[in-house]
């Protein structure tokens, strides 16, 4: 018998450092929900042995639909990463739309242009009101 890899160890892991689009976080999000619901099921089984009757069968009932659930997000994590991975071919595929040509001529026919100055706080105070902390500062 083999030992079982740890955590860090799963070659799974390599896939999502490696630099492509996929997998990417909905295959992450996927993954990280159903250890989730693996854990939910460890804990229902275990609490399931040392619980009373009344509560043994609740717990049987939590640790299989934590299984159902489990299985569905490893399902819709390959169907992620199968549906991103067509449709990135696709855009591949299509091309790029054509590039709106650089604007040329003169600085005016371009249009405005942005302002060169830093925004300032105003240096007026309304008459009569008691100024917060940081209006006395401006001042």
């Amino acid at each position: 018998m083999t030992p079982m890899p740890r955590l860090g160890e799963h070659p799974w892991l390599d896939a999502y450092a490696a630099a492509t689009v996929t997998p990417g976080g909905g295959s992450a999000s996927a993954v990280a929900a159903a250890l989730g619901c693996a854990l939910v099921a460890m804990a229902a089984r275990i609490g399931g042995r040392k619980a009373a009757p009344e509560h043994g069968e609740r717990l049987r009932w939590l640790a299989g639909e934590a299984e159902r659930l489990r299985g569905a997000l490893v399902e819709q994590e390959r169907a992620d990463a199968g549906v991103y991975e067509r449709m990135v071919a696709t855009v591949r595929a299509a091309g790029r739309p054509p590039a709106t040509p650089a604007p040329s001529g003169p600085p005016s026919r371009r249009g405005p242009t942005p302002p060169t100055s830093r925004w300032s706080p105003p240096s007026w105070r309304p008459r009569g009101s008691r100024s917060p902390p940081s209006w006395r500062r401006w001042g």
